[in-house]
């Protein structure tokens, strides 16, 4: 993510979904190998925006789209990962760089793990590429391994992305959520079924409130 920060891609590529929410906002603890990042549509199809207006006529949508699926593993190949690998040499760093995914839109830094652990995060880290909207509004932001703080003496690598607003980022959660409710791919069966068995919301009420009980936003 540093060398990213530190080329010409920084004012063209924004840091955005969950794992945003938790390395630089701290609404959530998750621990993720994937980053999401936006590429600026104005970047990547200048020549099919109208006046650079990022939000094409519906006309046009769907030939913008197939436009951005044909040019952003292109994009991914010749523009940042080249970045990336000359970073890696400067360092003296060994990592394979690989195109993945089903449109090619992921790149996955692939590095020799120091230890194997339990095995559970595997020594990967992927790179999942958009580029259907500007990333706005966004803002730079400073950012730390999670780790650092608990380990003094070691010296952690920072960045300073992009980061999409979490506002931005939570209208984009609830407005999928919508569309997956109206296309009824969560109301199966058992949700039905849950919804019209009270008895078992109100026992699992109760267990939570004995055994995982916790404090409202009032009580902190």
């Amino acid at each position: 993510m540093s060398a990213i920060c530190k080329s010409p891609l920084a004012d063209k590529l924004t840091f955005k979904g969950s794992t945003s929410l938790s390395k630089v906002y701290k609404i959530i603890d998750r621990f993720s190998e994937d980053i999401d990042l936006t590429c600026d549509i104005r970047e990547l199809v200048p020549d099919l925006l109208r006046e650079g207006n990022p939000i094409p006529a519906s006309s046009s949508q769907e030939k913008i789209t197939r436009a951005v699926r044909s040019r952003l593993p292109a994009w991914i190949k010749n523009t940042v990962k080249p970045v990336i690998e000359a970073d890696l040499a400067k360092r003296g760093s060994q990592a394979t760089l690989t195109i993945s995914g089903k449109d090619n839109d992921n790149l996955i830094v692939a590095y020799q793990a120091v230890k194997t652990g339990t095995g559970h995060a595997a020594p990967t880290i992927r790179l999942e590429f958009g580029a259907r909207s500007t990333g706005e509004p966004h803002h730079t932001h400073r950012t730390v391994c999670d780790i650092a703080s608990v380990m003094d003496g070691v010296e952690f690598p920072t960045a300073e992305p992009l980061v999409m607003a979490a506002e931005r980022t939570f209208w984009e959660k609830a407005t999928a959520a919508h569309v997956y409710s109206l296309q009824g791919h969560i109301r199966t069966d058992h949700f039905e079924m849950a919804l019209n068995d009270r008895l078992l919301a109100m026992d699992v009420a109760m267990h939570k409130s004995m055994f995982f009980a916790e404090k409202d936003q009032d009580d902190f």
